[in-house]
């Protein structure tokens, strides 16, 4: 058996002076061992909890970003928080701030999606594997949006899986830095900006993001079917374009083409899923199992905590 390529690729040799924390420092009661990743908005460090002997994802923010308040890692923990308990939210072991630093601990997940992808042959992963992965990515979309938050970047890149025995095969929505509320504390919907600051990422948000909207439930929806296209097709037929105007009159012609241009790798069901993710009508109800269950056909029988096709690829 090979070894497992779920696992996290640390860096041990991160340069000097890049790092928030260099390698080998103790930070409150973890001492750092390597860099998971970085981003944007900080650095995600494999550390060991040297009361409880457990290793740990931390995620480091600096408390100041471009002479603002920052303010990712903050949101992050409170909905972190209430999610816990969820099956597709990652265990959070501590948070806080120290010194110019905010930080989160977080159970230690697998590679993220896209790079599993591209261990696939082909780049691509199978009907029945993407059908499984969207189910689950929808029952923690349905979490989410029953606290009332819209995610507003789902990506592969911002899902993985665990990597415990137990959890191998459950998926994880990561990333609640730009998550916003869309409904007041009585239930009802929070009045919509005429023109909403764009969040996301361009390859994977709805056209009415290109279009300035206030972000609903539906155009999280929407990511997770382009999440679906890029995870089955390889890539986006999008991806060359720079151009916001262009990309979306790209995605609205895809969608009106009933996605025929993709369908062949997509399958049938995910097909069915993305018509009718695309034609949900915005702030309407979503019916979250119905769109689950028009993937049973695509799964051939198998449930989602039945193994992946990457358990295969380390048997040869």
């Amino acid at each position: 058996v090979r070894e497992d390529i779920l696992l996290p690729r640390i860096s041990v040799n991160a340069k000097s002076g890049k790092s928030l924390i260099p390698i080998g420092a103790s930070f409150r009661k973890y001492t750092i061992k390597g860099i998971i990743g970085r981003g944007g908005y900080g650095e995600i460090y494999y550390a060991l909890d040297t009361k409880q002997g457990d290793y740990v994802a931390l995620k480091i923010e600096g408390k100041m970003r471009r002479g603002k308040l920052a303010k990712r890692t903050i949101l992050e923990q409170k909905i972190l928080l209430r999610m816990q308990g969820r099956p597709h939210c990652p265990k959070m072991a501590a948070s806080g701030s120290e010194g110019n630093l905010n930080f989160i601990a977080l159970e230690v997940l697998s590679i993220n999606l896209s790079d599993i992808r591209k261990l696939a042959p082909c780049q691509r992963l199978g009907y029945p594997t993407v059908a499984r992965i969207v189910q689950q990515a929808i029952g923690a979309l349905y979490d989410l949006h029953n606290l009332g938050y819209v995610h507003r970047d789902v990506k592969p890149p911002n899902m993985c899986f665990g990597i415990r025995p137990e959890t191998r095969h459950i998926l994880y929505l990561l990333d609640f830095g730009l998550v916003r509320k869309f409904v007041k504390e009585d239930g009802t919907l929070r009045p919509r900006r005429e023109k909403a600051g764009f969040r996301g990422t361009f390859r994977y948000v709805s056209v009415r993001v290109h279009e300035k909207e206030e972000q609903c439930p539906a155009d999280d929806l929407v990511s997770l079917v382009y999440s679906a296209i890029e995870l089955s097709h390889s890539v986006l037929p999008w991806k060359q374009v720079s151009n916001s105007e262009q990309m979306k009159q790209y995605k609205k012609s895809v969608a009106k083409q009933g996605f025929s241009q993709v369908a062949e790798s997509m399958g049938v069901h995910m097909v069915n899923v993305a018509r009718a993710v695309v034609n949900l009508v915005p702030w309407a109800p979503v019916d979250y199992h119905k769109l689950q269950k028009m993937l049973n056909g695509a799964t051939d029988g198998l449930k989602v905590t039945d193994p992946y096709e990457w358990d295969q690829w380390m048997r040869k």
